[in-house]
């Protein structure tokens, strides 16, 4: 079945079910309502017409006599409108009055209490009527009474109102089709357009982009088919950049590895190959011993990353001032070698953290100012609401403000004859960042040169 079809006759059965359902229920709705005013008003005449029963009753001994209720019952048929039947019972069973047609059968729902009605809805003669029952009790006497009004017109209306919502649903259903058969025309219309988009776009054509412009479901459907090509180039061009992003990682890092190699070859070649003093064998020696704490320093560090950025890690809740104390016995040796002063001004809260890689990530951080020449480097904890602020301050050297996008790249560094000197690979603050990531955080830099440096970020 093609699709125009199917959209056609679906929209008709879906409307002609949605239409009847909504008929019947209004309708239905609307009878019931008018149903049970009719018995409310019913339930209304029977209190009147009980009341007015009962008031010729006060004064009355509990002798009654069937001529006297007669007399009232009759009074009472008076008050009640001419279609209306009325019926008075002595104890349920002696009948004193009726204008109930000939041969109807009285149904008495018996209570123990006093003051009672039933109210039901019956056929009689053809008619829908509603009935209420009342009782009540006078001296040893008990009174019951039927009251029965005339609800026809309850189901004449009924029935207008189907036969006028029979004639409105044939007019409906005529305009409707015509309107949904050129509206199927018009949807089914631009489907082969977006049919050619995607041909043109499977045999090779990506800068192909589907040119349907409407406000229905087929213009979101392009709309989305052509936002999702754009998505897929953009997807393309990020792996390129990461391909070659991935390329320039390799390449440092091999550069990285080939200069401290090169040194080392050389030197331990010219200790092996040549005949030298202990001066120049101890100076070869010191620079071995200095390049091979590089590399194992960039092993560490390019381990650290690599781990950062492969694992899943469980946060747990510390104590901030914890975490501090851990971080202050691991800083004193390294402040006192540089001559650094260490200040903490912490407020002390719950934190919730990884606390190996939360303590790597203040030294990576702590370590950078101090090879940026700070003398003073300030640790700060403030509490706010639900989350935990935390900055580092320093007095160093500064960055410039067209390098601070970059020194979170691998291997990237400020000062590179500085970091060389000291065993500085560049990776420190590219783990700080994976760090932060772990911790669903970000760092954030403000520098200002020859004034110092503050990294910023909460938890």
């Amino acid at each position: 079945m093609r699709l125009f079809t199917r959209i056609f006759f679906c929209t008709i059965v879906v409307l002609t079910i949605a239409m009847s359902l909504q008929g019947f229920l209004l309708i239905s709705a609307d009878f019931q309502s008018s149903l049970e005013t009719e018995l409310q008003r019913t339930f209304y005449e029977a209190q009147m017409l009980r009341h007015s029963f009962r008031s010729g009753l006060y004064g009355k001994s509990h002798d009654i006599e069937d001529s006297h209720l007669l007399s009232l019952a009759l009074y009472t048929r008076k008050l009640a409108a001419d279609d209306d039947y009325l019926a008075v019972f002595r104890d349920c069973s002696e009948c004193i009055y009726s204008s109930f047609p000939t041969g109807y059968e009285f149904i008495h729902n018996a209570s123990e209490n006093e003051d009672t009605y039933h109210a039901v809805t019956e056929k009689t003669n053809g008619c829908l009527r509603a009935r209420v029952q009342t009782d009540f009790m006078h001296e040893e006497t008990r009174i019951t009474m039927y009251v029965s009004r005339n609800i026809q017109s309850v189901v004449d209306e009924k029935n207008e109102r189907c036969d006028d919502f029979i004639k409105l649903y044939m007019l409906t259903f005529c305009v409707s089709s015509a309107i949904l058969l050129v509206l199927s025309l018009m949807t089914v219309s631009p489907v082969n357009k977006l049919i050619k988009v995607t041909k043109n776009i499977s045999d090779g054509m990506y800068s192909e982009r589907a040119n349907i412009k409407s406000n229905d479901e087929i213009g979101l459907l392009a709309e989305h088919f052509n936002a999702m090509a754009d998505q897929i180039e953009q997807k393309i061009c990020d792996l390129h950049n990461e391909a070659v992003k991935r390329e320039e990682f390799s390449m440092s890092f091999a550069h990285e590895l080939k200069t401290p190699l090169t040194s080392v070859i050389g030197y331990a070649d010219m200790i092996c190959s040549k005949s030298l003093s202990e001066d120049e064998i101890a100076y070869a020696a010191n620079f071995i011993r200095s390049e091979g704490m590089r590399l194992e320093s960039l092993s560490l560090k390019m381990m650290e990353l690599i781990v950062c950025e492969k694992q899943d890690f469980t946060l747990i809740e510390v104590l901030f001032s914890e975490c501090i104390q851990d971080l202050s016995d691991t800083l004193t040796p390294l402040a006192e070698k540089y001559g650094v002063n260490v200040t903490y001004e912490i407020q002390d809260e719950y934190v919730r953290i990884e606390p190996d890689l939360f303590k790597t990530l203040l030294i990576n951080i702590t370590d950078n100012s101090i090879k940026a020449g700070a003398k003073n480097i300030d640790i700060i904890g403030k509490s706010m609401g639900e989350k935990y602020e935390i900055t580092v301050k320093d007095d160093g050297c500064g960055i410039p403000e067209d390098e601070l996008s970059k020194i979170t790249e691998a291997f990237y560094m400020v000062d590179k004859s500085r970091s060389g000197r000291q065993h500085g690979a560049g990776l420190g603050l590219a783990i700080s960042s994976a760090i932060a990531k772990v911790h669903g955080t970000q760092l954030m830099y403000e520098s200002e040169q020859g004034k110092g440096t503050q990294v910023k970020f909460v938890i």
